[in-house]
Formats: structure tokens, sequence, C-alpha cells
């Protein structure tokens, strides 16, 4: 199997993980109190907006030649960082 296939399939199976945790964080929201469930709301949206630019360049990656691998590559592990990140900070933040 190809580096490139290998991480392709990782890349899918990160971002079902991720997905798992936005609506994870979207089904605790009535848990969060008024004042701070805009902030959270715009939290969920940020990671929902970065899940959908990862799978577009998911679906550019796989089609990706040689010259332009290793940059979609390496944006798409850059957006995963982000958006684990996001995640994180959001569960610490408001799921204690």
């Amino acid at each position: 199997m190809s580096t490139k296939t290998v991480f392709l399939e990782t890349v899918k199976s990160r971002l079902a993980a991720l997905k798992a945790d936005a609506d994870l964080l979207q089904s605790k929201a009535g848990r969060i109190g008024n004042k701070e469930l805009r902030q959270y709301t715009r939290t969920i949206q940020e990671i929902l907006a970065k899940i959908q630019q990862v799978e577009k360049r998911f679906t550019t990656s796989s089609k990706a030649n040689v010259d332009t691998w290793p940059a979609l590559k390496r944006k798409t592990e850059d957006a995963f960082i982000q958006i684990e990140a996001l995640v994180k900070k959001a569960k610490e933040t408001y799921l204690h």
C-alpha cells in the first residue's frame, strides 16, 4: 500500500473521530449556560467548518499529483492539529 493510500485512509478515520467529537459537543449544548452558549456554538461551528475544509482537501488530495501531494498533505495535517485543539479546548472549557 502506498504512503498516499495509507495517509488517505488515516484522514478518513480521523475525520470520522472528529465528526463524532463535534456531534458529542452539539449534544451537550443543553448543559451550557446561556452566557457561554453563544461562544460554545461558535466554537462548534468553527470545528464543523474546518472539518468541511479537510473533507474538501481530502477530495483534492486523492486526485493530487506527485508535485502537489506534499503541500496538500501538510495543509491537511495542520488542519487536523487546529481542529483537535479546538475540540480539546471546548471539552475542557465547557464540559468540565
